[in-house]
Order: structure tokens, then C-alpha cells, then sequence
């Protein structure tokens, strides 16, 4: 059976891509930080024929993403969908920044997506999978202006790092 880890996916893209995996057959592994107040998630988990498994993770600790690892052992994953992500706090200008949101936002989004993908690339490998990230239009310079100046760079250097 092919498996799919997602991270991020107690609510909106990674809920719904959890819930689209395990229509369409796969086992999904679902992470999120807090399991026991993704309620949501939980129920998805239930009603899902043992399809979904929802497993802690905190993208942006190292010692979460680690435990993670020891928990799946050599397990392969098909797929791997870095989807964990935060918008930040606003105002997010060059004239108005809140640096330690900014870095939070980083951690998560890019440094995040980063120590997953490291952690889990034997898995992935092992499988012959594949590793996804979920961007955003936000990433692209042709956007225009904002005021989550954090988001959109975190966006633009995930997609380019993972590329």
C-alpha cells in the first residue's frame, strides 16, 4: 500500500489532503502538533478504515522531528508533503517587523519542511518516493505587495530550497 506522510494536517490544505489520500486508497500518516485537539483530524482518523494515522510532530523542533523518526524506523514513505506552515504576525514590513515573528515563521515554514525532509530521506528513499511541498502564489515575486513579508519570503526559499 502506498504511504503518505503529511505534516500539518490537522486543518485546512493538510486536513483536506489527508482526507483525499485515504479516499483514494493510500495510508496516510498524519501529523500535527497537538493530536489530542485535532478534533477533526481525530474523526477523519476514526471513520478511515485504519487508513489514517495521526502521529505528533512539531516541524519546528528538531528533537519532535527526530522522535518522529525513532517512532517510524526505516518505514518507507511514498510520498512526503511538507505542508506545516504559519503566517506570522502582522504587520510583516520592512518598516514594520516583528523579527522574532519573522524568524518563527521561518523556523517553520522553510527550516521546518528543511529538518523533516533531512530526517525522513531514507524513508522516502527506501520507497522510491517523492517529496512535495505546499507553497503558495504568495511565493512568487509577481505578487505584489503585502504585509506578511515573512510568509511570502518563507515561501519563495522553501520552494527554491526544495526544489
Amino acid at each position: 500500500m502506498t504511504t503518505c506522510l503529511i505534516t500539518g494536517a490537522n486543518r485546512g490544505i493538510g486536513l483536506e489532503l489527508a482526507r483525499q489520500c485515504a479516499a483514494n486508497g493510500l495510508q496516510v500518516l498524519a501529523t500535527c502538533r497537538d493530536p489530542d485537539h485535532a478534533t477533526a483530524l481525530q474523526a477523519l482518523a476514526q471513520d478511515s478504515e485504519d487508513r489514517v494515522t495521526v502521529l505528533p510532530l512539531d516541524v519546528a523542533s528538531g528533537q519532535s522531528v527526530a522522535e518522529l523518526k525513532l517512532a517510524l524506523g526505516a518505514a518507507p514513505i511514498d510520498l512526503l508533503i511538507n505542508n506545516a506552515g504559519i503566517m506570522g504576525p502582522d504587520p510583516q514590513t520592512p518598516l514594520a517587523m516583528d523579527f522574532d515573528g519573522f524568524a518563527d515563521v521561518l523556523n517553520v515554514n522553510l527550516l521546518g519542511a528543511l529538518r523533516v525532509t533531512q530526517a525522513l530521506v531514507d524513508n522516502v528513499a527506501a520507497a522510491k518516493g517523492k517529496v512535495a511541498v505546499i507553497s503558495s502564489m504568495m511565493a512568487q515575486y509577481e505578487f505584489g505587495g503585502t504585509n506578511k513579508l515573512a510568509y511570502c519570503v518563507s515561501k519563495t526559499a522553501v520552494t527554491r530550497a526544495l526544489h
